[in-house]
């Protein structure tokens, strides 16, 4: 396995699983999944999760948001 293309079953942030496709593309990019980059580093300006320290009360605070969004939808 490509160690560069490898995507772990969740968000190194909220430590939530990743949902879809636009959540692997985000963490191949920034590290993390959507809700997370969209949630937090860009209204920070940060541009990659690893360069986010590891702070507890963040991590809680994004896993929190994260469980309150569906995970599907129903038709």
């Amino acid at each position: 396995m490509d160690r560069e293309n490898f995507v772990p079953f969740e968000c190194p942030l909220c430590l939530t699983l990743m949902r879809d496709a636009k959540d692997v593309f985000t963490f191949l990019s920034s590290g993390c999944c959507y809700e997370c980059k969209e949630g937090y580093l860009v209204p920070h300006g940060i541009k990659d999760s690893r360069e986010l320290s590891e702070d507890n009360e963040v991590k809680n605070s994004l896993r929190n948001k994260r469980k309150q969004l569906p995970s599907y939808i129903l038709r």
